[in-house]
């Protein structure tokens, strides 16, 4: 498979329906479906708002799902990824009680069952195996949900997905877990070259042996063609499929077969498809992220503001919690190349990648850039990237000041699993970037960074102010000391004098360099 444009396009697609999903379906997560038909209906886009809760949030299902994954870089990006290797790297990545994982304790939680395997000396795959941990605990929801990198980083080739989806997710689980997480890992591969679901489904259930999933799959297949209304499948997975006829806390069942059923009746309507996941119950995140993820690749970029606007919110934003802290505040983009990368070593393939941290490839990313929250000036700008080529602002007024998160905001609360990492930008560190401008009379720009002063409020310390050329201008500006105050965004504010509107295309910012404290 070649890594063209468009598989490079619809793997960062892929990273986005994920977190989208997730962000769409983390507010109501432990809802009853009783609970949520009763307050909302069908939920139709994000919900935060109305439950008083932040969008971007730390989550096991992003956290696990893009930590885990390095394991591959880690090994050598070798063309067969072992359980073993996946094993080690929740031994590296894991914050033991803090992060990733549900610490529900051993023999109750899948996955922290697994951990004390692997602590004790047990490797992968006999971490996860039902000899050890018994047919309940490995048959869990886990496996299909920290599995979509694995299979991305196979585009078009299913066969090699479902031996890489087995090997990550047998470091926790066993039997029909391991086997439904294969073969909606096979589904994701193939979507890269085949968008019709009767071929995908037709061509890729060769991945199922066990006679019991072979029949839940033709049984969601056909409720999902003979109903009339969604609600009457959910009905009918409940009574056949539902949580009381499998034990354990969330089993891998229900929510595999309500899975396929979102995709399935959803169809090629990505909101319809998410709609399903989240309003049908269930473990919502997990299900709506596998759906996303499913449909990003699928129906690709478009899809995503096709009938909504999925994107505009999320900003590409999202945290990878692990103990490499430097790497939590992350967006779609930076996991999008590593997904890549992966693909283009094992596939032998040039990577062509930024060097950059913020390069801004992908059409309509922005990688956390916003009108700054703590800047005055900031109510004109208006960001946007039409063709991938850089994040261009307008301006309406004289000036306007925009910037990225380098770390978690104090002023923001947090819901679920605990929000651990370190800066990613620090003091006597020098921040490089590159501007574009076609204007007669270009503005001048002036880089900042936003900190946390030593009384907890957030402070603002500016750069050198730089007048751009007309084409391309590139300014550096080196850190001053802040008294090891932590840096929580960077950004930089344009300024010309006169009403007039102007625009200028930020191509890339980067920053390098020891820190000094």
């Amino acid at each position: 498979m070649r890594l063209t444009n468009d598989i490079r396009e619809r793997i960062y697609a892929g990273v986005l329906g994920k977190m989208t999903g997730v962000y769409l379906g983390r507010p109501v997560e432990g809802w009853t479906y009783e609970a949520i038909q009763s307050r909302f209906g069908e939920i139709k886009g994000y919900i935060h708002k109305e439950l008083n809760l932040p969008l971007i949030v730390t989550d096991d299902d992003l956290s696990g799902t893009f930590g885990f994954f390095r394991a591959v870089e880690d090994g050598g990006f070798q063309s067969e990824i072992s359980a073993k290797a996946v094993g080690e790297s929740w031994l590296n990545y894991i914050i033991e009680d803090k992060t990733i994982l549900w610490w529900g304790g051993k023999g109750n939680s899948t996955e922290h069952t697994a951990y004390l395997n692997l602590k004790r000396g047990i490797p992968a795959p006999q971490s996860g195996s039902v000899a050890r941990n018994g047919r309940v605990i490995s048959e869990q929801i886990g496996a299909q949900i920290f599995m979509d990198a694995f299979a991305m980083m196979h585009p078009g080739d299913p066969e090699r997905a479902a031996a890489a989806v087995r090997a990550s997710a047998s470091v926790s689980h066993d039997g029909i877990a391991v086997e439904a997480a294969s073969f909606l890992g096979a589904l994701e591969a193939a979507a890269f070259v085949e968008p019709n679901l009767d071929r995908l489904f037709d061509e890729n259930e060769r991945f199922l042996s066990s006679a019991f999933l072979r029949r839940l799959v033709d049984d969601v297949r056909n409720a999902c063609a003979k109903a009339a209304h969604w609600r009457e499948v959910r009905d009918y997975l409940n009574r056949n499929y539902g949580y009381d006829r499998f034990g354990g806390v969330c089993h891998i069942v229900p929510n595999h077969a309500l899975t396929l059923a979102s995709i399935l009746l959803g169809g090629d309507d990505f909101a319809r498809a998410l709609m399903i996941a989240v309003s049908a119950g269930w473990d919502t995140d997990c299900n709506a992220g596998n759906v996303g993820c499913f449909n990003g690749i699928r129906l690709g970029l478009d899809a995503l503001t096709q009938q909504q606007d999925y994107r505009a919110d999320v900003r590409d934003r999202l945290f990878v919690v692990t103990a490499d802290g430097g790497e939590g505040v992350s967006d779609a983009v930076r996991e999008a190349r590593s997904i890549i990368r992966a693909a283009a070593n094992v596939y032998c393939e040039q990577e062509n990648l930024p060097k950059e941290r913020f390069a801004f490839e992908f059409r309509g990313s922005v990688q956390g850039f916003e009108p700054c929250p703590y800047a005055e000036s900031t109510q004109d700008a208006r960001l946007s990237n039409k063709d991938g080529q850089g994040l261009l602002l307008r301006i309406a007024g004289e000036a306007a000041s925009v910037s990225t998160p380098t770390f978690f905001d104090p002023n923001t609360s947090w819901q679920g699993y605990d929000a651990i990492a370190s800066p990613s930008l620090y003091e006597g560190q020098t921040m490089t970037a590159r501007f574009f401008c076609e204007e007669r009379l270009p503005p001048r720009v002036t880089p900042y960074v936003c900190f946390v002063s030593a009384q907890d409020d957030v402070g603002i310390m500016l750069g050198e102010t730089t007048p751009l050329q007309q084409g391309e201008t590139q300014i550096r500006w080196t850190i001053p000391q802040l008294g090891g105050q932590p840096i929580i965004r960077a950004g930089f504010t344009a300024q010309r004098e006169g009403d007039d509107a102007y625009q200028l295309t930020l191509r890339s910012l980067n920053w390098s360099g020891a820190p000094q404290m």
